[in-house]
């Protein structure tokens, strides 16, 4: 049986934004699209999980990322 490594927690960097920016839309419409019209959702995930948005909220990293590296 092999072991699981251990999650490592970083700071995140503006590198990040791109995947942070993918997981937060699919977790975001996972969570809320039932509730909400999809025009609303889709104005909504444009504003807040583009990468140019989370790129600019990364550049005061006090946001920090939990991985698995394998």
């Amino acid at each position: 049986m092999t072991q699981a490594s251990s999650p490592i927690i970083r700071r995140a960097v503006s590198a990040d934004a791109h995947l942070l920016a993918e997981i937060g839309a699919r977790t975001f419409s996972e969570t809320f699209a039932a509730n909400n019209t999809p025009e609303d959702m889709a104005a909504y995930v444009a504003a807040s999980f583009n990468p140019v948005q989370l790129e600019g909220e990364l550049g005061d990293s006090r946001f920090y990322l939990p991985y698995r590296r394998d």
